[in-house]
């Protein structure tokens, strides 16, 4: 990732899907923070 762009495109590009799986496993009252915090710890 080198730029704000592309960590935007992959977010929006892979936030449903990782929604989907976390509201499966963790449930809906965790779902979300879970799908917005995923994408930052796979570019550490």
């Amino acid at each position: 990732m080198n730029d704000e762009a592309d960590f935007t495109r992959m977010f929006q590009e892979h936030y449903t899907p990782v929604l989907r799986y976390a509201w499966r496993r963790a449930g809906p009252a965790d779902a979300a923070d879970i799908a917005a915090e995923e994408p930052e710890r796979s570019v550490r």
